[in-house]
């Protein structure tokens, strides 16, 4: 078989997208710049226990493929991007479940999450209140689908 490592696939994939912007996070903590414009926001959370065991001294080098140079991760920027680690952050998600609980008057309700143990909360606006109410009806035989925006809480 041929040695394909070094073939030019020409533009940039996802992958090779994320990987300068991982980049451009890293060198922006370190130089106490802004974050990336297009940097989602709940890629932040996973810098959180990247690199927590360098020491003040150590520096880990990345560089994405087609990156012209190396993005410094040091223990400053470390810090940096912990600091901007909220509490909190959102993510698209899409979700079944039974309607355990609706409140028409604020616009709210639970879905027992199907296969987990979980219940998350929920709103909803006027044009989807019959749904919500016809799946709480017939909670034993029917599932509502939700696809939108959720908040999620970092421990």
């Amino acid at each position: 078989m041929d040695d394909q490592s070094n073939l030019d696939w020409g533009n940039l994939d996802e992958f090779d997208e994320a990987a300068d912007l991982i980049d451009a996070a890293i060198s922006a903590a370190n130089d106490d710049q802004l974050l990336p414009d297009a940097l989602p926001s709940n890629v932040i959370p996973l810098f959180r226990d990247f690199g927590k065991t360098l020491s003040p001294d150590e520096v880990l080098f990345t560089r994405s493929r087609h990156g012209t140079t190396e993005a410094p991760y040091t223990a400053k920027a470390r810090k940096r991007l912990t600091e901007w680690v909220g509490s909190s952050y959102e993510d698209t998600v899409d979700v079944i479940g039974e309607v355990r609980m609706a409140n028409v008057g604020q616009g709210s309700f639970s879905l027992q999450l199907d296969g987990v143990e979980t219940v998350v909360g929920g709103r909803f606006s006027p044009e989807q209140e019959a749904e919500v109410l016809e799946a709480l009806r017939n909670h034993r035989s029917l599932r509502l689908r939700v696809i939108g925006m959720a908040e999620f809480a970092l421990k």
